[in-house]
């Protein structure tokens, strides 16, 4: 599956690179936690719909 993805300012911070401050994302493969959509989703992957009466804490 392919995600779109936002570099950092600086760009790509190469792995052990990364310095808090640089303005780079740093590289790496990361997992993605729950996924939510307020909107119907064909997906490949568990999403949980969400409406305005659901509650956050």
């Amino acid at each position: 599956m392919e995600f779109f993805a936002m570099l950092g300012k600086g760009w790509v911070a190469p792995v052990g690179e990364k310095k808090e401050g640089d303005m780079r994302t740093p590289a790496g493969l990361y997992p993605l936690g729950d996924t939510f959509s307020s909107e119907p989703l064909a997906l490949k992957m568990d999403f949980k719909y969400i409406t305005a009466d659901d509650k956050f804490r």
